[in-house]
């Protein structure tokens, strides 16, 4: 029995629809590393989306039919994470035409592609591959997304009476056949004569390290290895591979020399007189400088960041400053050109008095210079308001006072 318990206060809300979070039970019990969204329209009708990465669990869904799971729309499940390589398989219905479709991902891990065969050349052995294993009903493209990239087996399918496994075995024959002679052709091209490696670099440093390891060819020249180098860039990694001229020179040794010849620029280095140690302690130092100068630009920067983040800041609090008085502003004129504060009510009289409540001035020193009245402005103003309503005092109409 598949159920669907909902997540105490996980709901929200997305255009037309209302999103929920739920846990997957399988026969009462909870099914750990599965995430299931469930999607509520206004008219009360429920479709779920499960995502899961274990495969195991895998293996427990693909043992029920597609009718044990209501009101599932999708279903996304890991099939494998291996270091360089994720597959991943996505069943789901379009939304339009309500027609269920297959989808399995093959997605590389650039960044930790560590096989003897570019990516370029596995995308393109395996394009080749299905075409020449061409199934009309099985639709295959690939397509790249800055340094994403996704090869994508598509079909359309019809779930019958039997478990989600045995409906996918057919399609999961086809796309592991044609991956298997992938790989096999490949691993029969490559060239056993050289050494490759990937390499990973910051934009600000690629042509120092890529100098870098050109040099490469000429630091076994002094070590008595006669060698040739290829370097280039694929899907945002740079392969460097060496290539020794005599076929007798063990490989084995030039990946050795190259381990070392990596790690010199981290390491204490005494250097001779010698014509080959000046040249290598050439390279380093201006691998080094280079390194210094990033790591110099990427803190201006950061300070940089940091100076338009405190203006900003500054800024805004200006701004919030200014919109307050203005509010405030903006209320004393409201007070006072409203029609209702000339309405006759006690209220309205009490606080109108009260916006000038807590106001202090001096008397006019220019006035009294050139009249001898002392005038108190803000008593002048409450006066009149007092007046206007027809409150006491009147006998001091200005608050002015004659010596």
């Amino acid at each position: 029995m598949i159920e669907y318990k909902l997540i105490s206060g996980s709901e929200y809300k997305i255009d037309n629809f209302c999103r929920e979070d739920y846990q997957l039970y399988i026969e009462n019990e909870l099914v750990p590393e599965t995430i299931v969204r469930g999607s509520r329209s206004k008219s009360g009708k429920n479709t779920y989306e499960l995502h899961s990465t274990n495969s195991e669990i895998v293996k427990r869904i693909f043992d029920y039919r597609w009718e044990d799971f209501s009101g599932l729309r999708e279903l996304s499940l890991t099939l494998s994470s291996e270091s360089d390589l994720e597959t991943r398989l996505l069943i789901e219905k379009e939304w339009k035409d309500e027609i269920w479709y297959l989808n399995l991902y093959y997605e590389p891990k650039l960044l930790s592609w560590k096989n003897i065969y570019s990516y370029e050349e596995f995308e393109s052995e395996l394009l080749n591959k299905s075409a020449a294993n061409k199934r009309e009903e099985i639709e295959i493209k690939s397509w790249k997304e800055l340094d994403h990239v996704t090869i994508e087996f598509k079909m359309e399918i019809i779930f019958r009476n039997e478990t989600i496994g045995n409906t996918l075995n057919d399609f999961f024959h086809y796309c592991n056949k044609i991956y298997s002679q992938t790989v096999a052709s490949l691993e029969s091209k490559v060239d056993n004569t050289s050494i490759s490696s990937y390499f990973n670099f910051q934009e600000k440093l690629k042509v120092p390290c890529q100098q870098y390891l050109i040099y490469f060819v000429s630091f076994l020249k002094d070590l008595g290895i006669n060698a040739t180098s290829d370097l280039r860039e694929e899907a945002g990694k740079v392969l460097f591979s060496v290539t020794p001229t005599d076929e007798n020179q063990a490989l084995d040794k030039i990946r050795e020399a190259l381990a070392i010849y990596l790690k010199l620029p981290g390491s204490p280095i005494i250097f001779d007189d010698s014509f080959k140690s000046m040249r290598l302690q050439q390279q380093i130092e201006n691998l080094q400088h280079s390194q210094r100068m990033a790591v110099r630009e990427l803190q201006f920067s950061e300070k940089l960041i940091a100076a338009q983040s405190d203006m900003l800041h500054e800024k805004n609090l200006t701004i919030s400053q200014l919109q307050f008085i203005n509010e405030q502003q903006q209320k004393i004129i409201e007070k006072i050109s409203s029609k209702s504060i000339i309405m006759d009510s006690v209220e309205n009289k009490e606080e109108l008095e009260k916006i000038y409540d807590g106001l202090e001035a001096g008397y006019s020193k220019w006035l009294y210079e050139l009249t001898g009245i002392k005038a108190n402005v803000i008593k002048v103003v409450k006066t009149a308001v007092k007046n206007t309503f027809g409150k006491e005092e009147k006998n001091s109409v200005l608050g002015l006072e004659k010596e």
